[in-house]
């Protein structure tokens, strides 16, 4: 939420209104991409297809839409709620799972036998210092001036190798590890490594000092400057890896300070525990009949389930055997509306281990629609937020339901700006959206024809094009704005992966040709808007290129970014930052080579460069 306003100059019923708004619209998730999906069969109970999701409101879920692409003997569906544990990172890097400590403690570096520890350097010979030998960088030891130290400083060009075997038929699934730095006061004598890579192989006698036969690991962001964390501190470092290795190395090319070696005080390993759920277990929704018809969407009901504000949840969908259930994901793609909600990610089972759901290798999201309507159209809510209590003008205080207050918004018309309110009837408060316009009375915004119903914000709904492969014509529901939002409507694509896509393949994340590809935006008075559009490549040679942003039906602007590029490694940016009149509006961007702007390249890597990499963020300040 914004700022706390500040209520000095209003009138008594404004000021109220300003203490006691703690509310906040909001649309329970909603992905209906099914032109082009991936099929995901559940044809026991440990096939499952699970969904995540962080409510920004406090609301009692109560039903929802998936689509069924096919069923054999009348497939049924089991629907579990499931708690994030939110403790540590999960196999592919993803925050929801357990670890479990690899219990090692050297004595030697063979000892206690299967492991093998082995520090090398660039001519795969020994790399230690005499004293400080492999094993002490796990001999559970923090002493002062115990631990492994390298004989030679390592650089990029001649690299330090730590490396473990944990033996023949022991291959683990690492995604975390622990560096604990050497015990000593001097920043130069504890030599914490500052750039490194991570490393595995099951190579049966893999060569340390050649990426030959290994296979690099990677976090959320590159190890390439870490600093000195201080006499025995420890950091952890989490891993973006599904995969079980036998050895794992660390290839070290810098550290902190000026010494001519590196050195770590410990080093201590983590294991992805096996899990039956993303979670725990907090309710069964019970089963749905999928029938035998294929390419339907399907409603299910069930007790409403409270859940609250910013507590991430699982819904899990298994099948069972002889009654295969196939369900529907898709990534992310050139439709409009194919944009994830936030803080979404789907996950799948075979029967073994959970994956991130993906399709041509990218993430892909379930198709489910929740707190859907007879018809599986997203619904409208108003719910606690930063707190519980709301007051109406000429009405007085009241509680803002648990459950939250929702608006169904079936009958609104496509291409139409409503203003939102809230008021009492029947001694309820209630949801309303109306094109009646919205007025001041004594500093409070209400409806201009009944000044008891505030005015919590406006929203914009329209056809989606034939391609979008809903049920009905849907809303988009990034077209939604209230007082105090600072709301994220652009984002990286997919949910924070970077999007990596082979030049000429045709599967684009995002067309940005004419009016291919629009983002809309419902934006009250006075709103800021920032946008920031980014694109990088690798290329063997240097050209130009052009990014800009063109908003509404304006003209990119003159100002828009023109630098020459080589790799990947300096990326073209471009932003938008201005006030904008309440309405509907959008934004396109747009990228082409060698200054070629008006040609609007259709898709971000139609051009020479190898593989593409873009992103597109935005925020509104209301």
């Amino acid at each position: 939420m914004g700022s706390m306003v500040s209520t000095s100059g209003l009138s008594s019923e404004a000021q109220l209104v300003a203490s006691q708004k703690t509310g906040s619209l909001w649309v329970p998730p909603a992905y209906m991409q099914t032109s082009g999906d991936r099929e995901v069969a559940l044809a026991s109970a440990n096939h499952k297809l699970a969904i995540a999701f962080v409510p920004e409101i406090d609301f009692a879920l109560s039903s929802l839409s998936l689509y069924v692409t096919g069923a054999g003997s009348g497939g049924s569906v089991n629907i579990a709620l499931c708690e994030d544990d939110g403790y540590s990172l999960e196999p592919n890097g993803l925050l929801n799972g357990l670890t479990a400590r690899v219990p090692l403690v050297m004595t030697s570096n063979n000892a206690p036998s299967p492991y093998v520890v082995t520090a090398r350097d660039s001519n795969n010979a020994n790399a230690e210092a005499a004293g400080f030998e492999a094993f002490k960088a796990m001999d559970g030891s923090t002493a002062t001036d115990v631990g492994f130290r390298s004989n030679a400083a390592p650089t990029s060009f001649a690299p330090i190798y730590w490396a473990i075997d944990l033996g023949a038929g022991d291959a683990r699934v690492i995604n975390r590890f622990r560096f604990v730095s050497f015990s000593n006061a001097d920043i130069n004598v504890r030599a914490y490594p500052r750039a490194f890579t991570f490393w595995g192989s099951n190579e049966v006698s893999p060569a340390y000092n050649t990426d030959v036969g290994w296979t690099q690991l990677v976090g959320s962001t590159p190890w390439n400057f870490e600093n000195d964390t201080g006499s025995t501190s420890a950091r952890d470092y989490h891993v973006r890896n599904a995969a079980a290795y036998r050895h794992y190395k660390w290839k070290i090319t810098d550290r902190n300070g000026t010494a001519a070696y590196t050195a770590l005080g410990e080093i201590h390993l983590f294991e992805a525990e096996n899990r039956t759920v993303p979670g725990q277990i907090i309710q069964s929704l019970g089963s749905i009949n999928t029938g035998v018809a294929a390419d339907v969407w399907i409603r299910h009901t069930f007790q409403p389930v409270q859940l609250w504000r910013g507590k991430r949840v699982w819904l899990v969908f298994s099948g069972e055997v002889g009654a295969t259930a196939r369900l529907s994901v898709r990534r992310w793609n050139t439709n409009p509306a194919s944009m994830f909600p936030d803080g979404c990610e789907s996950k799948e089972n075979d029967g073994n281990t959970w994956t991130q759901s993906l399709q041509e290798n990218k993430p892909a999201l379930m198709n489910v629609v929740l707190n859907s309507t007879q018809n599986h159209v997203p619904q409208l809510m108003y719910g606690r937020q930063s707190g519980k209590g709301v007051y109406l003008p000429q009405t007085g205080f009241f509680d803002i339901p648990e459950s939250g207050i929702t608006l169904n918004c079936e009958a609104l018309t496509a291409g139409t700006l409503f203003s939102v309110y809230l008021s009492l009837q029947e001694g309820s408060l209630r949801l309303d959206a109306s094109e009646t316009k919205r007025a001041v009375s004594q500093g409070v915004e209400v409806k201009s024809d009944d000044p008891s119903c505030l005015f919590l914000g406006i929203m914009y709904a329209f056809n989606h094009r034939s391609t979008f492969q809903g049920p009905i014509d849907v809303m988009d529901w990034r077209g939604v704005a209230y007082r105090g939002m600072k709301k994220i409507f652009g984002k990286w694509c997919p949910f924070a992966a970077e999007t990596y896509e082979p030049a000429f393949t045709g599967k684009m994340w995002i067309p940005a040709s004419g009016s291919d590809y629009k983002v809309y935006a419902a934006l009250l008075d006075g709103s800021q808007v920032y946008l920031e559009f980014s694109v990088s490549f690798n290329s063997t040679s240097n050209f130009r290129l052009t990014t800009a942003i063109g908003m509404d039906s304006m003209a990119p602007p003159e100002t828009c970014l023109l630098v020459p590029v080589f790799s990947s490694s300096i990326p073209a940016r471009c932003y938008i930052k201005d006030f904008f009149s309440e309405g509907v509006h959008y934004y396109i961007p747009l990228i082409s080579v060698e200054s070629q702007m008006e040609q609007s390249v259709r898709y971000y890597n139609s051009f020479p460069g190898g593989l593409t990499k873009a992103s597109l963020v935005g925020s509104i300040e209301i």
